[in-house]
């Protein structure tokens, strides 16, 4: 588990990426819809969320660990102040569950599987507001 939350606090909290290349094997392997393998392919993931959000904060919500493999709920704060998901910037704050699996082989996160849940970040931002016909 303290690998698993040194990557997140410091890769995804602070936006090291050299972090990545210290608890990363370099043939890890994402299983995360729209992300790719490979260390590079995480480093790039980080970016894109830090392009498109300020102040974001990750909090560890509970976690388990099985053999080989860390299972873990993480609640991320950010503010949407530049372009994200295709939205302009609203200055709105939102709240994002991730649900991550990771799996860890010799010292390192070989495997990750996250479940982000992307809907509830698009209705906090105002993707979905309704908008009212004007006659």
């Amino acid at each position: 588990m303290e690998i698993v939350k040194r990557l997140m606090d410091e890769g995804f909290g602070q936006a090291n990426l050299a972090v990545v290349d210290r608890y990363v094997s370099e043939h890890f392997i994402e299983h995360q819809f729209g992300a790719k393998n490979g260390r590079d392919g995480l480093k790039q993931l980080i970016s894109q969320l830090y392009n498109g959000v300020s102040d974001l904060k990750y909090n560890l919500v509970r976690s388990v660990e099985d053999g080989d493999v860390v299972w873990a709920h993480f609640r991320a704060t950010a503010v949407h102040s530049k372009p994200f998901m295709g939205i302009p910037p609203t200055g709105k704050t939102f709240v994002l569950d991730v649900m991550d699996v990771f799996r860890i082989e010799g010292g390192l996160i070989v495997e990750h599987w996250g479940v982000p849940d992307r809907f509830a970040v698009m209705q906090q931002i105002g993707m979905f507001e309704r908008k009212e016909k004007v006659s």
